[in-house]
């Protein structure tokens, strides 16, 4: 089945959440709300509250904020996948443990002394600007109000922390991570407002939209054992193939069958409705990303390490190959399972001690004046998104880890 691209779930710890001077803190699922504006390029419409989760547990005065978001779908465990949580009776999982050190935004806290952030997109879980899905509702929902979502967050959320209204962007360093689309996001963020976010941290980024993704099999196709690759081929109606197989006179009709009458019936267009994307392959060597991809991904030929638009490895857009699937690199434990997926953590940790130790703080600290996001600018550079040509900004400040 054609699996939706998206963020592993990483379950966090029921034990209670101290600080490093033993102070306890609130519990990882603890839910927040920030007064996000339901139209940036109109103030008037008002705010939404949008939701966020939120720990300092390894933060010391000085060390980073580290945010990342859920993406296209609910943050909250409490919602998520009902049916196989009652079957399994184990607790709803959902994405608050990317504040712990189970996932690669802990990991750098706990090297940086940082705190981190858990902010949920706009549609969805219960961070709605509208209560409904009408045109007129969903006409805030794309690209650059998502975007916007980011960069307004940061500038002007109280964390709920010793110190949180002082830590802006202007004041400490803030790193942006996300995976698969919202790994896109962090680099269109990064290239539509440059200087908000430090550095980046994006994985298994699918930056192209591809209207005919036949190569999403090819990974799986070319990886599986050549034994099973043959039986899956060669079985119809339950009777094995000639050594030739049954040809493409069957295989097209039945694989149209079962995208009609079995896999599209299945579907939520609503699971499926991300903002409008555009396609960035372009980056400049100023930049410090961090996304990854695995040789076994099935979404690899829609990122940035694509085949046919391999980007190169420069020392402020480091590229690193691991044997990962989609945005395995983002939890330890895959880590642990993998030593080239740790190999890639590892390196990434030392790019961010090394970046953060270039951040000084901005001698034009954000005012009610300059805190405001500005009007979208891009440079005049194009590049190529699916036979059209899109003007799109130039990256900056980002680290790119790709996994083959």
């Amino acid at each position: 089945m054609l699996r939706p691209p998206g963020i592993p779930r990483i379950s966090s710890e029921n034990a209670p959440v101290v600080t490093r001077n033993g102070d306890l803190l609130p519990p990882y699922n603890t839910v927040y709300y920030f007064d996000q504006l339901i139209d940036h390029n109109n103030k008037s419409l008002g705010t939404f509250k949008q939701r966020y989760w939120h720990t300092y547990e390894f933060y010391e005065p000085g060390g980073p904020i580290i945010l990342t978001t859920r993406g296209e779908g609910n943050a909250d465990g409490k919602y998520a996948r009902p049916i196989l949580c009652l079957a399994t009776k184990k607790p709803r999982t959902g994405y608050e443990g990317f504040l712990t050190k189970g996932s690669i935004t802990g990991l750098i806290a706990q090297q940086q002394n940082g705190s981190t952030i858990l902010l949920e997109h706009r549609f969805y879980g219960f961070s709605n600007p509208y209560p409904d899905l009408s045109v007129k509702s969903l006409r805030v929902h794309n690209l650059q109000q998502a975007v916007d979502d980011l960069v307004y967050f940061a500038r002007n959320v109280h964390l709920p922390m010793p110190g949180g209204d002082q830590v802006t962007p202007d004041k400490a360093p803030w790193i942006l991570v996300g995976g698969s689309y919202s790994g896109a996001l962090m680099s269109w963020t990064m290239v539509s407002r440059p200087g908000v976010f430090w550095a980046g941290y994006a994985s298994s980024a699918v930056v192209e939209a591809i209207f005919d993704f036949w190569r999403y099999f090819e990974p799986i196709r070319t990886h599986m054992p050549a034994n099973c690759s043959a039986d899956v081929e060669a079985v119809k109606n339950g009777t094995s193939a000639p050594p030739g197989g049954w040809g493409l006179e069957h295989a097209l009709p039945a694989w149209g069958s079962y995208f009609k009458n079995t896999y599209l019936p299945n579907q939520s267009a609503w699971a499926h409705m991300t903002p409008t994307q555009v396609s960035s392959r372009t980056l400049t060597s100023t930049m410090k990303i961090a996304p990854g991809i695995g040789s076994w991904d099935p979404w690899l030929e829609a990122t940035v390490s694509a085949t046919q638009h391999t980007v190169q490895s420069t020392p402020q857009q480091p590229i690193y190959i691991s044997d990962g699937f989609h945005c395995s690199d983002l939890t330890t434990k895959a880590g642990l399972a993998d030593p080239t997926i740790r190999a890639v953590q590892d390196a990434a940790l030392g790019y961010f001690r090394d970046w953060l130790a270039q951040w000084k703080p901005n001698p034009q600290p954000l005012s009610p004046a300059n805190s405001e996001i500005s009007p979208l600018t891009t440079s005049s550079k194009d590049v190529v998104y699916t036979n059209t040509q899109i003007p799109i900004g130039v990256l900056a400040k980002v680290v790119r880890l790709i996994w083959k």
